[in-house]
């Protein structure tokens, strides 16, 4: 049987296929980035070599259909064999990232009906608390500067972004690996009962009814309900699962306890600073460092709110900032001397918008770190491959 060739919509890297690209001459396919948005029209002439590396160095792809058809007009020229088949794409680590919503909604959804098992949600588990250790940086990146004008995703993206800030809080707590995984685990599941629920509330205008209300006191204990069934037996899970709304005092829900287990303390307060970071319809996000502030003075100053605060540091990935030079730049790597960050540009002093990323040091006094910029929604959708590069999966 013959190759069928690549599917419709297939792409590949564009490094694989660098030999049907000469400078000085007109594309002969579209050049997409990353996540499939057009770059480069078919015909657009690339001067130098110069520009070309970088498009390779941060992801860029092209249809497999368009080069296999550029390959095979080229063998018909010098009278060869065709070609029917194109190497796989190889996929990134922001790639990695871009499937775990989908594939988390899945899984919970499966939690939800009854259909999944404990290896489901612990080899998940395991892949996300592997993704996060790959490169931290990258991980606390995805989480600040997500699309999140998808508000039917916002469950997922929530639970995500809720693990990657337990695990690194975690750890800045001295927690051993079992109960940072334990924890993940939580973080991953505390809403498995009320996914619904929260895409709804994300951008919804009026208060939480009367039953919405009933549903959000009630999920807790459901959920757990939801991980028995589906033979999750991790008494550290379930418990900061069931508690992760309670507060010190009997001032949480659903059972009012004066004293939450450590674990579900973390998670609330997680919980709470990533919501108040992201934004909803109805209302922007808080900037990092006013979320990190009141949960400080929330908790009075405890160990969970040091080690979120520690775990993040003063300017974390993904945080937009004004240079002293007038620049305005997005945090990209954390440095030993945490106000001194490596920063990516994204426009020049004089607002102009930067058209090749690179990193520069906060630590040269020109380039020092002015003030987070407040106006969170001031600067373009910035793709973790234009400020990392490429990064292996």
């Amino acid at each position: 049987m013959s190759d069928p060739g690549p599917a419709a919509g297939e792409r590949i890297d564009l490094h694989l296929v660098r030999d049907l690209i000469a400078p000085g001459e007109p594309l002969p396919f579209k050049i997409m980035d990353g996540q499939g948005r057009l770059l480069l029209a078919a015909g657009h002439v690339i001067a130098s070599e110069a520009q070309l590396t970088p498009l390779m160095q941060r992801g860029a792809s092209v249809h497999a259909n368009e080069a296999l058809h550029e390959r095979s007009v080229r063998a018909a020229a010098a009278g060869t064999a065709p070609t029917h088949a194109m190497p796989a794409r190889k996929l990134s680590l922001f790639d990695r990232w871009d499937r775990q919503p989908g594939e988390l909604e899945t899984l919970l959804r499966r939690v939800a009906q009854g259909a999944a098992h404990a290896n489901d949600l612990y080899i998940f588990l395991d892949r996300t608390i592997t993704l996060i250790q790959r490169d931290t940086d990258v991980a606390t990146f995805m989480a600040l500067r997500r699309d999140h004008s998808r508000f039917k995703l916002y469950p997922v993206v929530h639970a995500l972004d809720c693990t990657t800030v337990a695990v690194l809080t975690a750890r800045a707590m001295g927690m051993n690996e079992a109960m940072t995984r334990s924890l993940a685990g939580a973080a991953l599941t505390m809403n498995v009962a009320m996914l619904d629920l929260q895409a709804t509330m994300a951008e919804q205008d009026d208060r939480p009814t009367q039953r919405q209300l009933e549903q959000i006191r009630a999920h807790p204990e459901a959920a757990v309900t939801l991980l028995r069934q589906a033979s999750i037996a991790d008494a550290a899970w379930l418990t900061a699962v069931a508690q992760h709304h309670e507060r010190a005092q009997g001032l949480g829900y659903p059972q009012g306890l004066a004293q939450p287990h450590p674990a579900a303390r973390l998670l609330r307060a997680v919980d709470v600073f990533m919501a108040k970071i992201t934004p909803r319809r109805t209302r922007p996000a808080l900037r990092v460092q006013t979320a990190a502030r009141q949960l400080f003075e929330e908790e009075k100053g405890g160990p969970v709110a040091n080690a979120l605060i520690k775990a993040y540091g003063l300017f974390p990935p993904g945080e937009l900032v004004l240079l002293k030079s007038g620049e305005r730049a997005v945090v990209a790597r954390r440095t030993a001397g945490g106000n001194t960050p490596q920063v990516a540009l994204y426009a020049d002093a004089r607002d102009r918008p930067v058209v090749s990323t690179r990193l520069v040091d906060t630590s040269e006094p020109d380039r020092a770190i002015q003030q987070a910029i407040a106006d969170l929604d001031s600067a373009p959708r910035l793709m973790p491959e234009r400020v990392y590069g490429w990064i292996d999966a």
